[in-house]
């Protein structure tokens, strides 16, 4: 099956069975890649929650090198179930399944599963938010995409509906870059 089907599938799917969605998230990313080139990256991710432990999302992502001028698309499902824990207070850990498909201009599509886990937290009782996750993933059609990947978070909510936030990415494997992210998420 095309993974652009796929994922079209499951975005209609998604909106359809839910009367709204939980957040739409937005992300602008600055990549620098192993072979000393960088990347400029926008992301966007829709996330539904099912119920108050289980969530499902949909990812779309635009890359593109700024020395080559090569783009790179990516697309990712996955759904992650939390469980809440009494310290530090206001925190959840979580475990998310992923399948995605990374593909490079002029080049074969490469896809992988992923498992991650994390822990979300609003340790001090305020608006500050913390986000620690790791992910391990490994190709399903290529040798190339067995990676680690490891992403340190802190958000503000400037309301009750949205929030700010700069991510830190560590990959590691196959692929290996650092990237800086500033995101803007709105809860419906």
């Amino acid at each position: 099956m095309n993974i652009k089907l796929f994922i079209a599938a499951s975005i209609l799917t998604i909106i359809s069975s839910f009367a709204h969605a939980d957040s739409l998230n937005f992300a602008k990313g600055w990549q620098q890649n192993a072979n000393d080139t960088n990347s400029n990256q926008y992301t966007f991710k829709y996330i539904h929650d099912v119920n108050s432990k289980l969530d499902v999302d949909v990812l779309a992502s635009n890359m593109k090198n700024t020395t080559t001028l090569s783009g790179t698309q990516l697309y990712e499902v996955g759904a992650r179930y939390k469980v809440p824990i009494k310290f530090p207070n206001r925190s959840a850990v979580y475990l998310r399944g992923a399948l995605g498909s990374l593909q490079p201009a002029n080049k074969s599509n490469m896809n992988y599963t992923g498992v991650e886990v994390g822990i979300l937290s609003k340790p001090l009782n305020n608006n500050l938010l913390v986000r620690l996750d790791y992910t391990i993933m490994s190709g399903t059609n290529t040798d190339r995409l067995d990676n680690k990947y490891s992403r340190v978070w802190l958000g503000y909510e400037l309301s009750k509906k949205r929030t700010v936030a700069i991510r830190r990415d560590f990959m590691r494997g196959d692929l290996t870059f650092d990237t800086w992210h500033l995101l803007y998420s709105i809860k419906f």
